[in-house]
């Protein structure tokens, strides 16, 4: 940026300038009609070879089960034992390796809320937070869980860009979990019974490809539910039990 714009400003988040530039990115590195899944943010600048810094958004973890014998087990069991959410960074991830100690499912959730409430409850299971769109830490992470043969659960926010995000994760192999029409229905009856006014989307959600009856049943209501909503589901252990399919 400092050297192609004149500042080292010029290709933040958020400008006019860096919108253009991922869009031209994200073009280019997909064919046009992919690109919905095609890598956005840090991870479109890395797949087109521009090297971001590897120690901010990093991604928020709670009982990670990491190999302990490896550097990155040791700080996750540390954090572990301690009973504390910790943040990984990109770099903190490359030291790796990325070895699993457990083989149980792990929950990939939006927002860091969600970690914190497991953190408070003594979840039992593994949860992680994208923190929106996830960064490359976050990709990073669940790609290494996947290839290490661990089932990633994902949920988000019911609305377009939580949706958004849901197809890209899935996409790379994650498994919506509590991402139904039937769900989803739930989570709004569960907001009008708590007397929750809730926000319109004016966005449609796309293609849900795991459950094609979601889009045609958001695209309906619009209604918005966040997971900060939904905090009693996502860390119902009697639900948790069940299977990805089972739950939704």
């Amino acid at each position: 940026a400092a050297q192609v714009v004149g500042t080292a400003h010029g290709l933040d988040d958020g400008s006019v300038t860096e919108r253009c530039v991922q869009r031209a990115l994200r073009h280019r590195i997909s064919f046009p009609e992919d690109v919905d899944t095609a890598p956005v943010g840090r991870d479109a600048w890395q797949a087109a070879g521009v090297t971001t810094d590897s120690v901010s958004a990093p991604v928020l973890t709670w009982r990670l089960d990491l190999d302990g014998s490896s550097p990155l087990g040791a700080i996750t069991s540390a954090a572990n034992d301690a009973g504390v959410p910790i943040h990984l960074s990109m770099f903190a991830l490359r030291a790796g390796p990325l070895s699993t100690a457990g083989t149980g499912p792990v929950l990939v959730v939006e927002n860091p809320r969600i970690v914190e409430a497991a953190s408070e409850r003594g979840t039992p299971w593994p949860v992680v937070a994208t923190n929106g769109n996830p960064p490359g830490a976050a990709t990073t992470l669940i790609d290494g869980l996947l290839t290490a043969g661990v089932e990633v659960r994902v949920h988000t926010d019911f609305d377009s860009a939580g949706i958004g995000i849901c197809r890209r994760l899935h996409a790379r192999g994650c498994v919506p979990w509590r991402m139904s029409a039937a769900d989803y229905a739930a989570a709004v009856d569960r907001a009008n019974s708590m007397g929750v006014v809730l926000p319109t989307d004016a966005t449609t959600c796309g293609p849900t490809p795991w459950g094609p009856a979601l889009e045609a049943a958001f695209d309906s209501a619009r209604a918005v539910v966040h997971e900060e909503l939904l905090i009693e589901v996502l860390l119902d252990p009697t639900t948790w039990q069940r299977s990805a399919g089972d739950a939704g």
